[in-house]
């Protein structure tokens, strides 16, 4: 019965050999297209190095992160003490918005502050009209 095993265990790769068309098939099956439930867009996808430069100082090379703002337009229409009005809503100082803590609340313009940027937004200065009062009397 040992010996059965053993010629059996020895014999066994024989069997088990691939032949050629066999290993032929294999590599059609790997190499055919495949076909993914979900479609990516390889172009859409922002490269992990955005956002990444190399800066020349003091003619050491070294990769500084640039910090990457959304474009937001603040606009400021009002000013009431420690409370303003930006882009239609109201915010009090201290309050965050698109990722800009207002530091501070002066007559005429905030100051928002960043990670790495600062930024001064004045009133919107509203245009006069110009009214002409005239009397019903004729000159």
């Amino acid at each position: 019965m040992k010996k059965l095993m053993i010629i059996l265990a020895l014999s066994y790769p024989i069997f088990a050999e691939l032949t050629v068309s066999q290993i032929e098939e294999m590599v059609k099956r790997i190499q055919s297209k495949r076909v993914s439930e979900y479609e990516i867009d390889f172009l859409k996808i922002p490269s992990p190095l955005e956002g990444i430069k190399k800066v020349i100082d003091n003619n050491k090379t070294k990769t500084v992160l640039v910090e990457t703002v959304e474009n937001v337009n603040f606009v400021l229409n009002a000013i009431v003490n420690d409370n303003v009005y930006i882009n239609g809503k109201w915010y009090k100082k201290g309050d965050t918005i698109h990722g800009f803590v207002i530091r501070e609340v002066y007559d005429d313009h905030i100051v928002l502050k960043g990670k790495r940027k600062t930024i001064k937004v004045y009133l919107v200065k509203k245009k006069s009209l110009d009214i002409k009062i005239t009397t019903g009397a004729k000159k």
